[in-house]
């Protein structure tokens, strides 16, 4: 029992999933512009969704025969109850734990709002974004050494291996609706200016620090003053040495006390804020 795939997607986990499972073929590939994957599929025959274009890739879709979508770090909203045929099974892979962290950014919400564990959940679609029955998840505990970089990378792990195990039950139950429906408790994120932004002298250590690890790749960061000059900041740790705290103790709180190399140290309001990557401007 051979289905057809569309997987519709910026990332290549799931992609390369679909590749090696017997009982799928992937009839096509829409690639986000841009993405990992439309870099991955360079050369080869494929689609491309384009920004702002999206009512010509879902034409597109609604006019091709296919047994199963796979949705995975698609921008699109789906009008689930239109496109979708009887024979028909629309699947999202999330990167989070649904029902938390419903919504485009949830890696940073699970490292901003201090969550315990996340990981990867595989469910159908439905009209209402990421609120479909949970086929399989994939958990594993946010550790302190996780910067958003490696949980980036632990959550597209997860994405793929919660594909697998999912689809595995659903060919095991002969291709039928087999998700439990979501919990009424959840949770939303999508970042905000506010969010990406800390002030020294308006916040304690521990939230600039939460903010700058929520955001801490090139791609994002967290901006600020500091003396009177626009920084954005990547990576940050509190200072606890007693000399350091003693020689820089009578410093305003946003000044920069110290600067070595390429990294600064910042007074903050409780005490010393070391900056190791950032830039101006």
């Amino acid at each position: 029992m051979i289905k057809t795939v569309v997987l519709a997607s910026n990332r290549t986990g799931v992609f390369r999933e679909i590749q090696k499972m017997p009982f799928l073929r992937l009839k096509r590939v829409f690639a986000v512009e841009g993405s990992p994957l439309h870099r991955e599929l360079k050369g080869e025959e494929h689609s491309v969704i384009e920004a702002g274009r999206h009512k010509k890739f879902l034409d597109e879709l609604d006019e091709l025969d296919f047994d199963l979508l796979v949705s995975n770090g698609c921008p699109v909203i789906f009008p689930v109850s239109r496109l979708q045929k009887p024979h028909q099974l629309f699947l999202n892979v999330h990167p989070s734990l649904l029902p938390d962290f419903r919504g485009f950014h949830p890696a940073n919400g699970a490292l901003l709002k201090g969550a315990k564990e996340t990981g990867a959940t595989l469910h159908e679609m439905v009209d209402r974004v990421d609120r479909g029955a949970v086929v399989h998840q994939e958990r594993f505990p946010i550790t302190p050494d996780l910067d958003l970089g490696l949980l980036y990378h632990l959550l597209f792990t997860a994405e793929a291996r919660a594909f697998v195990r999912g689809m595995q039950k659903i060919f095991q139950a002969e291709f039928k609706c087999i998700g439990e429906p979501q919990g009424e408790v959840f949770s939303h994120y999508r970042r905000s200016q506010e969010d990406m932004s800390v002030d020294f002298e308006g916040m304690g250590n521990a939230e600039i620090l939460r903010r700058v690890r929520a955001f801490g790749i090139t791609s994002q960061g967290v901006r600020c003053q500091l003396e009177g000059r626009l920084f954005t900041l990547f990576e940050a740790r509190a200072l606890c040495n007693p000399l350091l705290l003693d020689l820089y103790s009578d410093g305003a709180p946003g000044t920069v006390v110290l600067e070595y190399g390429a990294a600064m140290v910042v007074r903050s309001r409780e005490g010393l804020i070391q900056v190791s990557k950032f830039l101006k401007g």
